[in-house]
């Protein structure tokens, strides 16, 4: 999307006058002139004009307002690299789920400020940006986005700020078609941010975020039946840690599945645990689970410590994503207070003209075991091989998330979730940012989405 970009209808497309209003908040917020005469007016020919080099999209058509709108904070189109996605007055994707099971997540949703650098600046260094990309980010925000792209219907929980940041936030999930009616807004808050310096040299990157000053909380979601309505799983990123223990705790009650994805020590963070039914984890978290007060201090490998995450509490399974090392599940090899509740095999089919191969082995192994009956099972799952040039790796978890919760909502065996979640997440490393490069599900190879049609025994609240 660098470069010169217009408006492929020309100058008469019709401005709604929330797109103009969206227009003019940019051009302000971000330190931009505004055109000769002031703020445009819609349908002008000062908008008109002034859109051709403030406003641009890949996607505009005449009569749809398009989803990734560009700003660039310089007199001429091309010279300046500023990626801005704008959604304001956009119309919500067609694509849209709008029936069927429901994934409500509750957790971290912020606006990011993406900056490439060809490295990782020294203490008290003045460097300059290869490219500044300004897209929404949040663990549960991404991937709940990362489903609505794969055609599931999804529901967001959070608090933001009644700010412009907020409404940024909440028009690009909306576009996305997340349902946001549950979003609380706190009034003279700011809403959350992060700062994503992205080491172009390393492909990694590292996360400045400012949180909200107040956290969602328990009495925002607790005796809400409306929030609820055909919730086939819930899904939490350990943040808003009163609000999440109190809608995991309904969820239990109400026999719907808990994902939890962990990636720190957090206050409570444990209590989830005890509630998910299913974890996952980055390749850190395993490491430091063990020392949890009263847990061994032994543990020291990421097998290892996905057991000890699963002897603490009654998960179906946990998972650690490795980056290019791929991902590690532990599986309960018998049901535990009726968990599976989405009917989700586990058994491993070997599904056909596939880049990769699960394998499966058992904890403790065969051979240590002797005559006992191992605990768990042990999948282990390649990265999804990479067709295109590493760009960003934010997010890559949440994407990976996405893809496993897409197949538990499906039918597919813990194998395919493991594969599909490893797709997901390489499809998403091809492009700035957490969102810019999801796949949707006709991208997906057949073989992982075998079992399209969601078990009839789902259970919703």
């Amino acid at each position: 999307m660098a470069g010169n970009h217009t408006l492929n209808c020309g100058t008469e497309c019709p401005f709604t006058a929330s797109a103009v209003a969206g227009a003019n908040e940019s051009v302000e917020r971000l330190g931009f002139q505004l055109p000769p005469g002031g703020r445009a007016k819609a349908n002008t020919p000062t908008l008109r004009r002034s859109a051709r080099c403030l406003l641009s999209s890949s996607e505009h058509r005449c009569g749809t307002w398009s989803s990734q709108l560009d700003v660039q904070k310089v007199k001429r189109c091309n010279t300046n690299r500023v990626r801005r996605q704008r959604f304001a007055g956009v119309r919500m994707d067609h694509r849209k789920p709008t029936s069927g099971p429901v994934v409500l997540g509750l957790g971290a949703t912020a606006l990011d400020y993406l900056a490439t650098v060809e490295r990782y600046p020294q203490p008290d260094e003045k460097i300059r940006s290869q490219s500044l990309t300004i897209q929404g980010g949040g663990n549960v925000a991404n991937t709940l986005t990362a489903l609505a792209r794969l055609g599931v219907a999804t529901r967001l929980a959070t608090k933001l700020g009644d700010d412009a940041i907020g409404r940024d936030i909440l028009a690009e999930l909306q576009h996305e078609g997340v349902d946001t009616s549950f979003v609380a807004i706190k009034t003279n808050m700011n809403s959350p941010i992060t700062y994503v310096i992205v080491d172009a040299s390393t492909r990694t990157r590292t996360c400045i975020h400012t949180p909200a000053a107040e956290e969602l909380l328990a009495s925002d979601v607790v005796n809400r039946d409306a929030l609820w309505e055909r919730v086939a799983l819930v899904h939490l990123d350990s943040r808003h840690t009163s609000a999440a223990l109190a809608l995991a705790r309904e969820a239990v009650q109400r026999g719907i599945p808990v994902v939890l994805d962990i990636e720190k020590d957090r206050p409570h963070a444990l209590d989830l645990v005890a509630l998910a039914d299913y974890i996952i984890t980055n390749a850190t978290y395993p490491l430091h689970f063990s020392a949890q007060p009263g847990m061994s201090a032994n543990r020291l490998t990421a097998l290892s410590g996905l057991v000890a995450i699963m002897d603490y509490g009654r998960a179906a399974f946990a998972i650690s994503t490795q980056g290019a090392e791929g991902s590690l599940m532990v599986r309960r090899r018998h049901n535990v207070d009726g968990l599976y509740a989405l009917g989700h095999e586990t058994e491993e089919p070997a599904p056909t003209g596939l880049p990769i191969l699960v394998q499966s082995d058992t904890y403790p192994p065969a051979t240590a075991c002797g005559s006992c009956e191992p605990q768990y099972d042990v999948l282990r799952c390649p990265a999804w091989p990479l067709s295109r040039p590493v760009v960003d790796t934010t997010g890559a978890g949440d994407a990976y998330i996405a893809g496993v919760i897409y197949a538990l909502l499906h039918g597919l065996s813990d194998g395919q979730a493991m594969a599909l979640g490893s797709f997901v997440a390489a499809e998403k490393l091809a492009g700035p940012g957490a969102r810019s490069a999801l796949p949707r599900l006709e991208q997906v190879p057949p073989a992982l989405r075998a079992r399209v049609q969601a078990p009839s025994n789902w259970r919703s609240g």
